[in-house]
């Protein structure tokens, strides 16, 4: 008989989520720093070296003075990775909701939340957030938050190619669609692809790219070469020109119907806000029986 798995207590995660949009909103993701910290040698624009001075000297004031990372403090994405051994409460969102809402007024962090898209009505405290629950194949529970701002948001998009179209249809599409928007998402960005599945699927895939790019992916030859033809379009730091307009590329393919290909583009601006926990089962029951 499989053993019961473990619930994870409402306040578990609203602690744990409040503690982690607290985090990513004044903190640069440390992998994104890094490479811009590393890479910025390579500008030869002396416009795009002085924009890569003022975002490295930005995010040290940032979490020197525990300050919000940008001024657009993004909506609020959570990613609940449950292990086999632990299971989540059914009204979970409304623990996330609590957890963003308190630490958003808390923190007088900038509302950017509408309650409806034609009637623009502020919800004022920047819920509600989205939740995305997945299962994972290990134990425990994984949680990943990721602020994101409206201005790479924008610069996303999303294709249903023609399956005919192929690799080279893809390239076409990413790199037509930075040609016009890459400028207005605060680059250096990081792009992630979610080719494969249905519309819906592409979309998710594109923003777990992200997160799985600053959690360590390595990119492979394709996604190299994608880099440095986004590279090559010029638009360069804070879209003033220069050599440095990504830092890296991160894809991610599901199955799909013989007749689609579907292609989600997900831009990933400077103002990388992703913060993360792992809870093994012991801490969840350790915590629930403590209460």
């Amino acid at each position: 008989m499989n053993e019961e798995r473990a619930l994870v207590h409402p306040s578990l995660i609203r602690n744990k989520v409040y503690e982690l949009v607290k985090k990513a909103s004044v903190s640069l993701h440390p992998r994104y720093y890094e490479e811009l910290r590393k890479r910025a040698e390579e500008e030869t624009s002396e416009n795009a070296r002085w924009i890569l001075q003022q975002l490295l000297e930005n995010t040290q004031i940032a979490q020197q003075e525990n300050l919000p990372l940008c001024q657009d403090t993004g909506y609020v994405i959570v990613f609940f990775t449950v292990g086999r051994d632990v299971c989540l409460p059914a009204d979970v969102q409304v623990y996330v909701d609590e957890a963003v809402r308190t630490v958003y007024n808390e923190s007088l962090l900038r509302a950017s939340i509408v309650s409806h898209p034609f009637s623009r009505v502020n919800t004022r405290d920047n819920t509600p957030a989205v939740v995305h629950i997945e299962q994972g194949s290990g134990s425990g529970l994984e949680i990943d938050v990721m602020l994101k701002g409206a201005g790479s948001e924008n610069a996303s998009a999303l294709k249903m190619l023609s399956p005919a179209e192929g690799e080279d249809g893809v390239r076409r599409f990413v790199l037509q669609t930075l040609r016009s928007t890459a400028w207005n998402a605060c680059p250096p960005l990081i792009i992630g692809l979610g080719i494969g599945g249905t519309m819906e699927t592409s979309a998710y895939l594109a923003k777990k790219a992200i997160l799985n790019w600053v959690k360590g992916k390595e990119m492979g030859i394709w996604e190299r070469d994608l880099m440095m033809d986004i590279n090559n379009l010029g638009i360069g730091p804070g879209g003033v020109g220069g050599k440095l307009t990504c830092l890296g590329v991160s894809l991610e393919t599901a199955p799909c119907h013989i007749a689609t290909l579907p292609v989600a583009l997900c831009v990933q601006c400077y103002a990388t806000r992703i913060a993360s926990d792992t809870l093994s089962r012991q801490e969840i029951e350790s915590i629930d029986q403590g209460r």
